[in-house]
């Protein structure tokens, strides 16, 4: 699919104040695509990730545009979303693994990256009780020697895949 977009900015020295600019994507979504068409999309991504490659599922849009929902979606049912559908697949598969005799963990963070800022959105308390409550705890992307990047400060929350209660509390 083909995406157009027309500026309508001025520049320095513009040759054409309406230069087009043309953007391809593996996969875009009308408005009226359910949560389970997203997920069948994606869902092999959780696969790679149980089949032990790094994995990111991204979602980037304008405000208002449907992030959250399509990430976290909305109860039970049909109106899930990525994450708690993400998270029942993990189970199943940690259920599979443990009935053959492995030991399973699962660990979750969640990041946004909003106006270029990182905010961890599973710490409770965002200000530093360290500087009394006025300061934001701050994080950043950090590389390693071997190329593997981290977030500092990044909450991470043990989690049981199969305990539905305890991952709505987190939701």
């Amino acid at each position: 699919d083909m995406l157009t977009v027309v500026s309508t900015t001025q520049q320095t020295k513009p040759k054409d104040p309406r230069q087009k600019y043309q953007f391809s994507f593996d996969r875009v979504f009308a408005p009226s695509a359910s949560q389970e068409t997203i997920y069948k999309e994606v869902s092999e991504f959780v696969q790679s990730a149980l089949d032990g490659y790094n994995v990111t599922i991204f979602s980037y849009g304008q405000t208002g545009s449907g992030k959250t929902h399509t990430m976290q979606g909305t109860g039970v049912g049909v109106m899930r979303g990525l994450i708690p559908r993400s998270i029942e697949q993990i189970g199943a598969h940690q259920v599979q693994l443990e009935n053959d005799g492995w030991t399973f963990s699962v660990e979750m963070s969640f990041l946004e990256i909003y106006n270029e800022s990182l905010r961890d959105l599973l710490r409770d308390n965002r200000k530093e009780e360290h500087n009394n409550g006025k300061e934001e705890c701050k994080h950043e992307i950090h590389m390693s020697s071997d190329g593997r990047r981290s977030v500092t400060n990044l909450t991470v929350m043990s989690i049981n895949p199969n305990d539905c209660a305890s991952i709505d509390a987190i939701l």
